[in-house]
């Protein structure tokens, strides 16, 4: 409890200081930063007025008249040197309408002699400068009055590296030769080292170091994140002279290397921050800006980085955090130790107090768990007993049921049996009668018979009326002979035999339609006689069958019957003693219960030991706490009694 709030303050302590360590971070990174500023504003200034300078110098050289005399080449030359001198170039070139060499300047920037034979005679009238000039293709901003030149980039100029022998990076500026009339008589070129800018921006990186910069670094890019000048303390010697490293310029491309600002430059974008430069392994501090000079050029798309590294810059408060952070270390270990010495006393006396509580506390909640598993294994055998006789009092209910059931089932069936009984007399009256049908239909066949028989005698004497009918026809035609011959005596007797002749013929006709109404008949009478003959054969054998069934039915429904009766009887005595069982069943139910309640008063009482117990326990681990004061020991003291 002493220790806890010592521990408290140290904490505060620190955390202030950390506070205090972060503000004062964060107020030297806007002093970096406000630094930056002032420089970016400077370096905008000094470019923006350099470049309108050699950007309208070119103008100026072209008006001279001396250059209107391209037959005096030994004057343009003269004019052309000295104007090289003036402006501090590597080379002015002249050249006619047509691309060819007119003059040039003489000597190197170094002060040594140019030998113009390497560009002596040669024609320029291909070179990308020349074209846009002679065809009014200018690099111009109308609104900032940059008007009249073509300007390229910063480039590896193969003019002056053919010329010099080495690669030399130059800023172009070409403007038109005109006379009066404004035709055009030739083209000047000037190419103009970075020499210019560097010395520039020397003073501004002297500037920044004054102001209480570090290690700064000020890089110069163009619009695809190539570095045209790089300042810091590896490239400026201590007499200020500026390094130039050619394995950068141009070279390194800080927009390829993921640089955040440059990309920011890029997209015209001015801010500060902290970035990783890939280049130098660290965190910088870094502004940057666009070259936006209302004198300048911003096709061109320059920007400018000021950059410090962040290390650097925190230097002095980094060192005062280490020191604040060792001195709190120490103070706290002091503290520490004096207030473990201050409660060592206490703790001895404590312990022993402690120790006495914790044997009687684990004492008694041992025989408090004791008992509470006693009890809670005679509670669970309860209601297991409790359980087990509910489960076998539904069975008996449901045996109960059953039975019931079964008993109703047993009367149904010798219902049923008892009427089946009676449906199977009545179908074997029913048969009887169904076999005095068939002798009945059996006579009748006969009787069908003896009408055959008659119709055979029918059809006999209708033959013999046949042959009647014959025999008149024949004596009608022998007759009629007769008369014939007879002649006038006869025709009387003509008439007559004709006259019978039709009567035979009648009488043949329809003794011919007799006989085929008996044919027919007989035959239907026959087939009748036939198909009743086969039909009381199978009749009769299946009335033969089926009486025989129902007499073996008759007998098997007598003994289902009688077992029935006997299920009935048998049932009836089972009901009697399932009710027996059940009632016994209750009464033990009932003495479940009561052992059952009196178990849960007796570990309700176990566990009114166990609480108190746990009371015993709790101020055990109050005097533990006084005595340690930390939390751990009352999971230890807790993890102990378990």
């Amino acid at each position: 409890m002493i220790l806890f709030p010592s521990l408290m303050a140290y904490l505060v302590l620190a955390l202030f200081s950390l506070y205090l360590i972060y503000k004062d971070k964060e107020i030297q990174k806007e002093r970096a930063f406000d630094r930056y500023s002032v420089a970016l504003d400077s370096i905008n200034n000094i470019i923006g007025g350099r470049y309108v300078g050699r950007y309208t110098t070119i103008q100026a050289i072209a008006l001279d008249s001396t250059l209107q005399q391209i037959n005096n080449p030994t004057q343009i030359t003269i004019l052309l040197e000295r104007y090289r001198k003036a402006t501090q170039s590597e080379l002015i070139l002249y050249v006619d309408r047509n691309g060819k060499y007119i003059a040039s300047s003489t000597e190197l920037s170094d002060g040594t002699k140019a030998d113009l034979n390497l560009i002596r005679g040669k024609n320029f009238s291909n070179r990308d400068w020349f074209k846009n000039v002679v065809k009014g293709n200018f690099t111009e901003d109308i609104t900032n009055g940059l008007i009249g030149t073509y300007s390229n980039d910063f480039q590896i100029d193969p003019l002056t590296t053919e010329l010099y022998g080495k690669d030399k990076v130059t800023l172009a500026f070409t403007a038109a030769v005109k006379d009066k009339f404004g035709n055009i008589l030739g083209v000047i070129t000037t190419r103009t080292a970075v020499l210019w800018l560097e010395n520039e921006l020397k003073g501004t990186f002297r500037s920044l170091e004054k102001s209480g910069a570090h290690s700064p670094e000020i890089i110069l890019v163009n619009s695809k994140g190539k570095t045209i000048v790089n300042l810091n303390i590896k490239t400026i010697d201590k007499d200020n002279n500026y390094i130039r490293d050619m394995e950068v310029i141009l070279k390194q491309n800080l927009l390829l290397e993921k640089f955040e600002p440059v990309k920011q430059i890029l997209e015209g974008k001015t801010g500060d921050g902290e970035y990783y430069s890939e280049k130098n392994k660290k965190i910088m501090l870094v502004s940057y800006s666009p070259i936006n000079s209302n004198r300048f050029l911003r096709s061109l798309n320059w920007g400018i980085i000021t950059m410090d590294p962040a290390d650097d810059v925190f230097m002095k408060i980094n060192r005062f955090a280490f020191i604040s952070y060792v001195i709190i270390s120490i103070l706290l270990l002091v503290a520490v130790i004096i207030v473990l010495k201050f409660t060592a006393s206490l703790t001895k006396n404590f312990n022993f107090l402690s120790d006495k509580l914790r044997k009687s506390s684990i004492q008694s909640e041992e025989t408090s768990q004791n008992l509470k598993k006693s009890f809670t294994l005679v509670a669970e055998t309860v209601q297991n007993q409790t359980k087990s006789i509910t489960d076998t009092n539904q069975i008996m209910k449901a045996l109960t049921s059953m039975i019931s059931q079964t008993t109703d089932n047993a009367n149904e069936c010798s219902n049923i049996s008892t009427h089946v009984k009676k449906e199977i007399s009545e179908g074997n009256m029913i048969m009887e009668k169904l076999a005095n049908a068939v002798a009945e239909i059996r006579e009748t066949n006969k009787e069908l018979m003896q009408i055959s028989e008659m119709i055979d005698q029918i059809s006999t004497k209708t033959n013999v009326i046949n042959e009647i009918v014959s025999k008149t026809e024949l004596l009608s035609l022998n007759a009629s002979i007769e008369a014939a011959r007879a002649g006038e005596q006869g025709k009387g007797f003509a008439v007559v035999a004709e006259e019978v002749g039709q009567l035979a013929k009648t009488s043949g006709k329809t003794a011919s339609e007799i006989r085929m109404l008996i044919e027919s008949g007989k035959k239907q009478v026959n087939e009748i006689i036939s198909a009743t003959k086969n039909r009381l054969e199978v009749g009769q054998a299946a009335s033969d069958v089926a009486q025989k069934i129902f007499h073996e039915i008759s007998h098997e429904i007598n003994e289902l019957q009688s077992r029935t009766e006997n299920i009935k009887e048998a049932t009836k005595e089972q009901k009697i003693g399932i009710s027996q069982v059940a009632s016994a069943m209750s009464h033990i139910d009932k003495s479940t219960e009561k052992n059952n309640s009196e178990t849960q008063k007796a570990a309700q009482a176990s566990e009114q030991v166990h609480h108190q117990s746990d009371e015993l326990f709790q101020i055990m681990t109050a005097i533990r706490v006084l005595v340690h004061g930390a939390k751990t020991k009352i999971i230890n003291s807790g993890e102990n009694r378990k």
